[in-house]
């Protein structure tokens, strides 16, 4: 997996290179600081050299040497506190959002798609980010369903419409590793993703496994369900899990 994510990465660098990296002049220190993390990483646990590319940024030359997407937050202070800004960004493997409508924008702004999040989750992830210490990782998952296995998926794309009989070769299951490390120089912070992508089909003969992903649709929300592509596919999916 890790061999065909770095291929892609080559390849999206060079037909796509705008619309999978951008990062702000003020972007540069962390940068820096970030590919250092990322050499002393590969060196450390996979027994590899980072190569270095003068004629590229730091960040992507660094980035595009790892399976993970690598995005970097910094903190700005507003009327209503600090909040977290997206100055600089790997982005091959986008789960349906567009790296151009995001640059150097808030976090609530980054996440206007998923539900709730202004009204509920954004002040707990800024306190959350003020917070962090430098060093530590944390992480999360997350997931979401799609059309066939593109890794490079800024939009949904327009399909026709699929049956049931076809969930199981054409529908799969994203699933996100997301990371968060606070720098300890500059003080930004590391979000990194990496991305699995799994056919729904594997489950197929998995009753259990089938069960708990009609336990868990059922259990979703309409708006859940929408950002989380399910409704794109929902009656051929609940057929095809009875």
């Amino acid at each position: 997996m890790h061999r065909r994510q770095l291929a892609l990465k080559q390849e999206l660098s060079q037909r796509h290179h705008a619309e999978i990296f951008d990062a702000t002049p003020d972007s540069m220190d962390a940068s820096i600081e970030t590919s250092d993390l990322i050499k002393d990483n590969l060196a450390t646990h996979h027994g590899m050299k980072l190569i270095p590319d003068a004629s590229r940024h730091p960040l992507d030359a660094a980035a595009l040497q790892i399976p993970e997407d690598v995005l970097l937050l910094a903190p700005q202070e507003t009327d209503d506190g600090t909040v977290w800004i997206l100055k600089a960004a790997s982005l091959a493997f986008p789960s349906h959002w567009v790296l151009a409508e995001k640059m150097n924008r808030p976090m609530t702004a980054i996440h206007t798609p998923v539900p709730g999040y202004g009204d509920v989750l954004a002040r707990p992830v800024d306190r959350f980010f003020n917070a962090m210490l430098k060093g530590p990782i944390s992480q999360r998952r997350n997931w979401a369903l799609q059309i066939d296995d593109g890794l490079f998926t800024p939009s949904r794309f327009d399909h026709a419409p699929i049956t049931t009989d076809e969930i199981a070769s054409r529908l799969f299951v994203r699933v996100e590793r997301q990371t968060l490390r606070k720098l300890q120089v500059t003080g930004w912070i590391i979000f990194t993703i990496q991305t699995a992508i799994s056919s729904i089909g594997m489950w197929q003969d998995d009753q259990p496994a089938i069960d708990d992903l009609a336990a868990l649709i059922a259990a979703m929300t309409p708006a859940e369900c929408d950002y989380r592509g399910v409704n794109d596919y929902l009656p051929q999916l609940l057929e095809w899990v009875k």
